[in-house]
């Protein structure tokens, strides 16, 4: 996969939007997931553990599955806990069915940072093929940002992570998350890894480093 350079004018895509706050929508303690119902937000709040599956009521699985048909994937923004609790999270759905590719998670960045992350990502795939793992990827972040990082998650991480991907896969897909570093470019697995004080990135992947 080729370096990126980094824009934030990308153009975005209309895209419906789930919510588990607000009008419509009633969140459930972990054993009793939010139900959602369609909605302009793709947004879920998880349970503290992220031990959850999200259970979104017919219709908004159909503008789920009506968007990865026209466009070929979507993006899914799961609200955190705030204050390091539980990091929101950004992953894909669509991206197996569509390209044969693993569904990509971002995790504890700025969910619409994360969002770009994931369409530059995307973009290369649709290119490319197959992203490449284990390697550093230069132009995903802003330049003072470092470099993104893909790592294979463990497969009950991604079932846990990515709900909706979970759901619309029939649970048969695998996962990556993109990790990137610290404002000194130091990883998850580097000692002193400081992800900033509102902020925490988990690592998911089995690997050790």
């Amino acid at each position: 996969m080729r370096a990126r350079a980094w824009t934030c004018s990308r153009t975005r895509r209309t895209r419906p939007r789930l919510t588990a706050t607000g009008s419509g929508c009633s969140s459930g303690a972990s054993e009793r997931p939010p139900r959602c119902g369609p909605h302009n937000s793709r947004r879920v709040r998880p349970s503290e553990a992220m031990a959850m599956k999200v259970q979104y009521e017919t219709g908004a699985k159909t503008i789920i599955k009506k968007e990865v048909e026209k466009k070929g994937w979507t993006s899914i923004l799961i609200q955190g806990g705030g204050r390091k609790s539980t990091p929101g999270v950004v992953h894909t759905v669509g991206l197996t069915a569509t390209y044969g590719s693993p569904e990509i998670l971002v995790a504890g960045m700025d969910l619409k940072a994360g969002e770009r992350v994931l369409d530059a990502l995307v973009a290369d795939i649709r290119a490319e093929g197959a992203p490449s793992v284990g390697e550093k990827l230069t132009g995903y972040l802003p330049a003072s940002a470092g470099d993104l990082v893909l790592l294979d998650m463990a497969d009950d991480q991604a079932r846990i992570w990515m709900p909706v991907a979970d759901w619309y896969n029939g649970g048969q897909f695998s996962g990556l998350q993109a990790i990137w570093p610290d404002t000194r470019g130091r990883y998850p697995w580097d000692e002193g890894f400081d992800p900033g004080p509102d902020s925490s990135q988990p690592l998911l992947t089995p690997r050790a480093h």
